[in-house]
């Protein structure tokens, strides 16, 4: 669709030549396409389309006008082609923008004098320069919680063959710079990418008209684990990497905590959506659970075939032989997993044993895995074997790749923040009051209220209707999910349209009406997040939150939760109300003013280093209560396993007053587990202080 003469007067620097070609050549490819699917007029039609909007949007006000009315008059089917051809075309472009960038990373990694401006390598090389030593390079990472989340846009569940197509022309792309190609191979290379193009052109970009939350949550599960899945232990190693250059260490010896989890809001996001409720919820729990469990089964199948070690070429640990030896007693399926020419091949044995387990766990039968912690668990086990038995390369890079994705995905895949509009809480608790002008209310007056309810523990006194018990229902879902699927499944309760404490008052109290409390804490398990949408809201978000920690419930609740306080700074709507600028500008301010918020509040906490338990294993990977005596002190950030140097550390926000010496305990499945604050070191496999 491009012309020589247009790709030739776009302004390209040199580095970015090769996307130049690349755009060229996928212009010429439409414009090809489009002949063949639709005829030279057909062609045609799109063409001067294209050339009278570039005329326009260079100041040719006639050919404004002339591209008005060539559209006025199209058919709806017509209509409908030509937004698809420039559809198609815009998303070659961006996947060729895409592959640009790779190729550029891949230069500066090759380059091992130059590190990306902004990227991993140069953060770390200049806080090494900065005089940051590894202990403290380490902290700060550990400090840091990455969730990218996604949010629900109907419209863009593109099916998932489209996407797979996509990723196709992607890599065909980059394999054409490869300069040992012949020209044969490139000409076959660029049929492929005709075909797929033409393909996409010929399939439905929706699998039906009217779109259902299935179709959201599937395309963000395509992204999740057909792209996510594959690339999160490239992260650490990227930072392993970067912190052995910066600071002079074997990266072998490095074990970065985890920071990266990913979030999502399709399935949970009620808010305008009466399609979403607590249904869905369970629902969409449920399948991201049979989907990770279903990665990690087939993980496990490549592990156990590439795991060949024979027993009388190499030996394996105690450990590992021991539970080897009681799978195979108590698996129904392990004698078939252990046929003749593979029982002196243990980890392939114990790996397919693995793999038996998460498919009980798959099929809820007897012999599942309770939780994440008994895979690492299992999977630590072969990890240490084959780092004591000579099996640094010769299998261990790939078990430690998959504890990555176990400790980050763990069996809930992607955590569910549940979103409801402050509106329906107060027409939910005008019903369950018999109070028809609750609503109406003054904010103040509302607020009172809710103290005196919240207070004296005051239930409904008047009937629900079908949007006040499924409402009230929601609830009831959140807290089974958390029994079932675990903390980490469930993430915050939003929200929106929230205009002061009495919308987060309203949340605890419907909670208590659903009788969710949590009897160790009188306190309802919730995470409740004020989303502030507005630019009135975002600067006043500090009197907000003051507003909201000065009430004696909430900070009650909040010190049950580990005074974790979460707010959501909105953006959507800030920009319709008052531009980017004057958006931009208000998202500053509620930051800085929310933070300061915090810390007036007294919530200040220091990250820490605990040792937990002795020197055997704990199943622990994040979100653990930390208990003092007081309470709950706050909650694990991140942790890992020795398993040369036998410790259990983990990284929790502890009140500034623990020293080193400390002791508290770890909430492990309802045990209480003791763990000291000890001193912030980097303990390498050796066990030597760095």
């Amino acid at each position: 669709m491009e012309s020589k003469r247009e790709a030739a007067a776009t302004q390209y620097p040199i580095k970015d030549s090769a996307l130049r070609e690349d755009v060229h050549a996928l212009g010429e490819l439409i414009g090809e396409m489009l002949r063949d699917q639709g005829g030279e007029e057909y062609f045609k039609l799109v063409e001067d389309d294209r050339l009278a909007a570039i005329q326009r949007r260079d100041g040719d006000d006639a050919s404004g006008t002339k591209l008005e009315q060539r559209t006025m008059n199209r058919s709806p089917s017509a209509a409908t082609d030509l937004t698809r051809a420039f559809s198609i075309w815009f998303q070659l472009v961006n996947t060729a923008e895409k592959v640009h960038r790779v190729r550029r990373r891949r230069q500066y990694l090759n380059d091992s004098s130059t590190a990306q401006p902004g990227g991993i390598a140069d953060c770390i090389a200049r806080l090494q320069r900065d005089g940051v030593t590894l202990a403290q390079a380490m902290e700060l990472i550990a400090s840091m919680s990455i969730e990218p989340v996604f949010t629900g846009h109907p419209t863009e569940s593109t099916r998932r063959t489209i996407l797979r197509k996509q990723q196709h022309i992607a890599q065909d792309l980059l394999d054409r710079r490869n300069p040992a190609s012949t020209a044969a191979e490139l000409n076959t290379l660029w049929a492929r990418v005709r075909l797929e193009v033409t393909s996409i052109w010929q399939t439905e970009e929706h699998p039906r008209e009217g779109l259902t939350v299935v179709d959201e949550r599937e395309h963000v599960l395509f992204y999740l684990i057909d792209i996510l899945y594959r690339v999160v232990p490239l992260f650490y190693e990227e930072i392993e990497a970067a912190l052995a250059k910066a600071f002079s260490v074997p990266a072998k010896d490095l074990d970065v905590p985890s920071i990266l989890h990913f979030g999502s809001w399709v399935g949970g996001d009620m808010d305008g959506n009466p399609d979403v409720h607590g249904k869905t919820i369970r629902e969409t729990l449920h399948r991201h659970q049979q989907v990770i469990v279903s990665s990690y089964f087939a993980e496990c199948g490549q592990l156990a075939e590439t795991l060949s070690q024979s027993a009388n070429r190499v030996s394996v640990s105690a450990a590992l032989a021991a539970r080897i030896e009681s799978y195979s007693a108590i698996l129904p399926g392990a004698q078939a997993l252990a046929p003749a020419r593979h029982d002196r091949m243990p980890y392939r044995m114990f790996f397919g044993q693995i793999g038996e387990r998460l498919k009980a766990t798959y099929e809820g039968r007897p012999n599942a895995y309770h939780n994440p912690d008994e895979l690492l668990a299992d999977i630590g086990l072969a990890a240490d074997s084959l780092i004591s038995n000579r099996g640094r390369h010769a299998g261990y890079f790939l078990v430690r790749r998959f504890i990555r994705r176990v400790r980050t995905f763990g069996f809930h895949l992607a955590t569910l923040d549940v979103t409801q509009h402050a509106r329906l809480h107060d027409q939910v608790i005008a019903q369950g009051l018999g109070w028809p002008d609750w609503p109406a209310l003054a904010p103040e007056e509302r607020l009172r209220q809710l103290r005196d309810l919240l207070a004296r523990d005051q239930g409904p006194t008047s009937a629900f209707d079908a949007v006040g018990r499924r409402t009230l229902w929601v609830f009831e879902a959140i807290a089974q999910a958390r029994h079932k699927f675990g903390d980490r499944a469930i993430g915050e309760y939003i929200v929106s349209g929230a205009q002061g404490p009495q919308d987060v008052l309203a949340v605890m109290l419907l909670a208590r009406w659903a009788d969710i409390i949590d009897k160790r804490t009188g306190e309802s398990p919730l995470d409740v997040a004020p989303l502030l949408e507005s630019i009135g809201c975002l600067q006043s978000a500090g009197a907000v939150l003051r507003a909201l920690h000065q009430e004696p419930a909430y900070r009650r609740h909040l010190a049950a939760r580990g005074n974790r306080q979460m707010v959501v700074i909105g953006y959507s709507d800030t920009n319709k109300e008052g531009g980017i600028a004057a958006s931009r500008w208000a998202l500053q301010v509620a930051q800085t003013e929310v933070l300061e918020a915090a810390r007036e509040a007294g919530i200040k906490r220091r990250l820490r280093t605990m040792v937990v338990g002795d020197d055997e294993y704990v199943p622990i990977y994040g979100g653990e209560a930390v208990h003092g005596a007081d309470g709950v002190f706050g909650r694990v950030r991140s942790c890992a396993y020795g398993f040369t140097a036998k410790k259990n550390l983990a990284y929790s926000y502890l009140p500034v007053e623990m020293r080193p010496g400390g002791q508290v305990q770890v909430e492990v499945f309802g045990s209480l587990v003791p763990a000291s604050v000890t001193a912030d070191a980097v303990i390498s496999r050796l066990g030597a202080r760095q």
